[in-house]
């Protein structure tokens, strides 16, 4: 992700999803939803080297907040990724989280993991 400031105050943000799960947007004023780059993810880095990625804009506004973040928060063993994605979206999508402060949204989806099978990365971008 590139991050380019606007003279609007809104932020422009340039992705590319290189097999990850979906960037999570957790908009100031609307409901949260998943981000999905046109035509699918990229294969991950290294697999298909002369392939072209793809990637693709996004603006943001004041108090959205944009989640990046590796498999391991939303995947548990023996369950479709689908039901973790699904609880993701449902737990942030809720007033209470919009209001913390960016560190404190993270710190509250890393104390919901129980036991993480895998190790968990999470980049977060909150628009001022």
């Amino acid at each position: 992700m590139v991050l380019r400031r606007k003279r609007s105050g809104h932020w422009n943000a340039v992705l590319s999803n290189a097999g990850h799960p979906p960037p999570l947007l957790i908009p100031a004023t609307a409901p949260t939803r998943y981000l999905a780059a046109p035509g699918g993810a990229d294969p991950p880095l290294c697999v298909a080297p002369g392939l072209a990625r793809t990637d693709w804009s996004l603006e943001l506004a004041p108090g959205d907040t944009l989640l990046l973040y590796t498999d391991g928060l939303v995947e548990v063993p023996g369950e479709d990724i689908a039901d973790g994605l699904d609880r993701l979206a449902r737990h942030t999508d809720r007033a209470s989280l919009r209001a913390l402060p960016l560190a404190a949204v993270i710190d509250d989806l890393l104390g919901r993991l129980e036991n993480p099978s895998d190790d968990v990365a999470i980049i977060g971008f909150r628009g001022t």
